[in-house]
């Protein structure tokens, strides 16, 4: 479908157009996107999926931040959910696959949207700290730190576990330790503790959408059988 709606904008673009309106009020921005906001995300989540292009990546992950704003800024609550929900799946920060580049790219993009653009998040800010979550817990990892699971009685016999074969368990632990590495080698904790310091600047709706959700983040690391947090704590 991605590739389609690519192929026809660019048929578009190659046919002449005698007339057009410019327009500056803003105000025509909102029913034009709720128009064409769909394609735009099928497009961008095809694209940034299967490309391995640095540049295609950038500009994907460029048009979903901006994407993002136009909704905040317009209050499009559901469109807004949607692109932010689709742009934290592809940090993979809670996935088996080894992180790729355009996965850093997406968590910096990610990161610089909840230091910046916290006041238009909304619910959103839920898909945000949970990605922030398990960005925290892959740093500890990378450093060999002491994870808050260690000082939780945890039961290691999960159904899950059992029915992971060694060989699987073996490759799960390598790319996850690889991931680990990489993460620490290209996000700094500081970024992290900078969207929680600039929460003192964000709106009266804002910071209870921000509180609401990381509480909701806190009950679901400390609800973990396997591996407890304390983190949003």
């Amino acid at each position: 479908m991605g590739a389609g709606l690519i192929q026809r904008g660019k048929s578009q673009l190659t046919k002449s157009n005698e007339y057009f309106l410019s327009v500056d009020d803003s105000k025509a921005i909102k029913p034009l996107f709720e128009n064409i906001w769909p394609a735009n995300l099928s497009t961008f989540s095809v694209v940034l999926e299967k490309t391995n292009d640095q540049n295609t990546a950038a500009l994907c992950i460029e048009g979903f931040a901006h994407s993002i704003k136009i909704c905040g800024y317009f209050n499009m609550k559901d469109e807004r959910d949607a692109f932010v929900a689709s742009l934290s799946k592809f940090a993979s920060v809670s996935s088996d696959q080894r992180i790729k580049n355009k996965n850093i790219l997406v968590i910096r993009q990610i990161l610089e949207l909840a230091t910046y653009q916290g006041n238009y998040l909304g619910e959103s800010w839920f898909f945000v700290l949970e990605c922030i979550s398990r960005l925290e817990e892959m740093i500890q990892v990378g450093h060999g730190n002491i994870l808050d699971s260690d000082f939780f009685e945890t039961n290691s016999n999960q159904p899950a576990n059992k029915k992971m074969s060694q060989a699987s368990r073996a490759m799960h632990e390598q790319n996850r330790q690889a991931n680990c590495e990489l993460v620490v080698q290209s996000i700094e904790m500081s970024q992290i503790d900078q969207i929680f310091q600039s929460s003192l600047n964000l709106d009266q709706d804002a910071i209870i959408q921000f509180i609401e959700n990381l509480c909701k983040v806190s009950r679901q690391e400390l609800v973990d059988a396997v591996n407890p947090r304390k983190f949003s704590l």
